[in-house]
């Protein structure tokens, strides 16, 4: 019995796991070898060891620095059955060569299990056939029979018209859920004990546009669900982008990298993509906008917070994938690699004031903002002094050029003019927490930056005060980017909360 896409997504999730395989290479140059040996979970990889019959071996990688266009091709079947395709094999890996044959190793970063259309498929089973000698000569006899171009048609709800049921699953490997609404009953049937129930909150459902969701936490595990039923069907990619869309909301929301194990999208109950990624699990940040204490208080009604409505908002905004959006998501993960568990403080400190500042300034150029200030005015002071300097007889030395370098790049908007102008754009009041996240920017970014490695150049309170206020600000500013209004952490090491 052949294995299941199921059963092989279950099972490779352990380190270590490994199943049969046979398939072709298609290196980047042309030519297709074929080959058989194993498929392995090693570490965030995928391993393909592969050995080829003499003569048909694939050739070497072309060495040096590659990219993703370098990239090479697999196709073939797991365990004798199921369809398994690499659309980017890294074409560099170890080569073995023992008595005459050859074995290659290549590493694989996703894999999908869709099958193969026959048209493709079958030449390449008709190869593995000649090659590998344990194939009864019955079955042979019976694939040959098949012609190549064979196809099967099958009525779908597009094509007679009727919306269409779209259920896409992600699943979360070690991803907490910092907030429930619902939750699963267990049925439980013991010999002895007979029947008996359990409940457990470990459900977030909600709905967005035509989108409802759920968020399903299963041991340590999450499951992600996200429903669409629309008239007009959409390519794969659009309802990967949609997923991708909304989980960096969440990743947004816990602090955590919300890389899928597994993507699974269904059309009518057809698969249209099955795809597993073996991603290490990543460390939760502390440095971010929600925690579990929101999501528990707002179950007992402490506090008014929508947990749904701050999702629909950034899976919206990040599904744009406008420079700004796209920004946006990159802040948030540098977020999240520097604000990791063993990252240095300096490191963290130092990223953050740069990030902050960045932030600003391309929200404030990709909006187009100005600042109301006195142009004429700071124009003809930089001019004076800039001529003052010119006629001065020592206008040669080194100091006068470095100060008149200096004016001549001096700018009419400071970056704390642009981060004030953005704060109330988005409309947040200067006064108070937004001020205050800059005024500790400016306090700690030199020292940070230029002082790092300075005995004690920040006390420990400070640096701590600092890292949360910045981050505060950060995780803020991007908050009302998508347009969220609510309760937020301010100052995760302070403990500080508040309403924008």
């Amino acid at each position: 019995m052949h294995v299941s896409a199921d059963e092989f997504a279950e099972k490779m999730k352990v380190e270590g796991a490994s199943y049969r395989l046979s398939g072709a290479v298609y290196p980047k140059l042309g030519g297709a070898f074929v080959g058989e040996g194993t498929i392995t979970r090693q570490g965030n990889k995928l391993r393909l060891f592969l050995t080829f019959p003499r003569g048909g071996e694939a050739p070497e990688g072309p060495g040096g620095v590659y990219t993703r266009e370098d990239f090479w091709r697999f196709e073939g079947v797991v365990d004798g059955g199921l369809p398994l395709i690499v659309e980017y094999l890294e074409p560099e890996g170890v080569r073995h060569l023992i008595n005459g044959i050859s074995s290659h190793e290549y590493d694989a970063d996703t894999v999908s299990l869709i099958a193969i259309p026959r048209s493709r498929l079958l030449p390449l089973i008709m190869k593995l056939m000649d090659f590998l000698s344990d194939i009864p000569g019955k079955i042979l006899r019976l694939l040959r029979r098949a012609a190549p171009g064979e196809s099967v048609r099958v009525k779908t709800a597009e094509a007679e018209g009727r919306n269409c049921f779209v259920e896409l699953h992600a699943v979360i490997q070690g991803f907490p859920l910092i907030h429930t609404n619902c939750g699963s009953n267990f049925i439980e049937e013991n010999d002895y004990l007979g029947s008996s129930s359990r409940s457990e909150a470990d459900t977030f459902r909600g709905e967005f546009d035509n989108v409802t969701f759920g968020l399903i936490q299963r041991g340590k595990d999450l499951n992600v669900h996200l429903s669409i039923n629309e008239l007009e069907p959409q390519p794969p990619k659009a309802y990967e982008e949609l997923l991708t869309a909304f989980l960096t909301g969440l990743a947004f929301a816990t602090g955590q990298n919300c890389w899928p194990y597994r993507v699974l999208i269904r059309r009518a109950g057809k698969r249209l993509v099955d795809k597993v990624r073996p991603v290490l699990q990543s460390d939760q940040t502390s440095l971010a906008p929600f925690s579990e204490r929101i999501g528990f208080n707002a179950a007992v009604g402490s506090i008014e917070w929508h947990f749904d409505q701050f999702l629909a908002k950034a899976a919206r905004f990040f599904l744009t994938k406008t420079s700004l959006s796209e920004a946006a998501s990159k802040a948030l993960w540098l977020i999240r690699a520097t604000g990791a568990k063993n990252t240095p403080g300096e490191i963290t400190l130092s990223s953050l004031c740069v990030l902050l500042e960045s932030l600003a300034v391309l929200i404030f150029d990709a909006l187009n903002l100005n600042v109301a200030s006195d142009t004429a005015s700071f124009e003809d002071a930089k001019k004076e002094v800039n001529d003052w300097l010119d006629r001065h007889p020592r206008r040669s030395e080194s100091g006068f050029c470095r100060l008149r370098n200096r004016v001549v790049s001096t700018g009419l908007v400071r970056p704390v003019d642009k981060y004030r102008a953005v704060c109330e754009h988005l409309g947040l009041k200067w006064e108070g927490l937004m001020k205050e996240a800059w005024e500790t920017w400016d306090g700690v970014r030199h020292k940070s930056v230029h002082a790092m490695l300075s005995e004690r150049a920040i006390s420990v309170h400070d640096h701590f005060a600092a890292v949360g206020r910045i981050a505060g600000a950060i995780n803020i500013l991007i908050l009302r980017l998508i347009g969220y209004s609510g309760i937020t952490r301010t100052s995760v090491f302070e403990d500080k909360h508040q309403k924008i």
